[in-house]
């Protein structure tokens, strides 16, 4: 074997021996440089001609937002939409933030279709990407088009669930969960079937 064909040998093993530590780390570089792109204004990116090993770790830039903004200085949940939106349950209503701005939904007087009530305790996805939200005392689903709200009625042994919500959450298998401070505790199916689980019916 000549000298050239030992060299490209040699030069063939240490391809293998280190190819995946080479390719992770161009793999890293290429996504550090995506997220710089996706994250832009929002994070400090590592420069363009750094290598991977001394590529400084992402760094987290901080906006506070509040009263200045439109926002009330209480805030009791948080949720993010699979478009990207921002939400916010909050003592004055139901508040979006879509990267640039905030938009807010609050109670209207006279119009069924608005918030029945300004303090929110809680907010919720369900798998659907629809929006609830809810006040001590209420319960609503922001309909399709995201103008407007549908009111959910608790009657007959579900009623205990309408009465002092301290929490929701999405349900598997679409729907949520509704938690109040007596220990109701209720479901609401994806077809807007109310179903009591505690106390259970007839129970203590």
């Amino acid at each position: 074997m000549d000298k050239d064909s030992m060299h490209k040998d040699r030069a063939i093993k240490d391809i293998e021996g280190n190819g995946g530590r080479l390719l992770i780390r161009r793999r890293r570089f290429a996504i550090a440089g995506m997220v710089c792109l996706v994250f832009a204004g929002l994070m400090a990116c590592p420069a363009a001609t750094a290598t991977a090993s001394s590529a400084l770790p992402l760094k987290h830039r901080f906006v506070r937002f509040g009263p200045e903004h439109g926002l009330s200085s209480v805030i009791n949940d948080l949720a993010v939409d699979r478009q990207g939106y921002v939400w916010a349950a909050t003592g004055d209503g139901l508040a979006r933030y879509d990267g640039t701005g905030f938009r807010f939904w609050r109670r209207e007087l006279g119009v069924d279709s608005s918030l029945p009530d300004n303090d929110l305790v809680a907010m919720a996805l369900d798998e659907d990407d629809q929006v609830w939200v809810a006040s001590p005392d209420h319960l609503s689903m922001m309909d399709r088009t995201r103008r407007d709200f549908v009111r959910v009625r608790f009657e007959g042994e579900a009623a205990e669930c309408g009465r002092e919500i301290t929490a929701i959450s999405a349900a598997v298998g679409g729907g949520i969960w509704v938690a109040t401070y007596t220990g109701g505790l209720c479901s609401i199916a994806r077809d807007g079937s109310i179903r009591r689980l505690l106390p259970a019916a007839g129970g203590a």
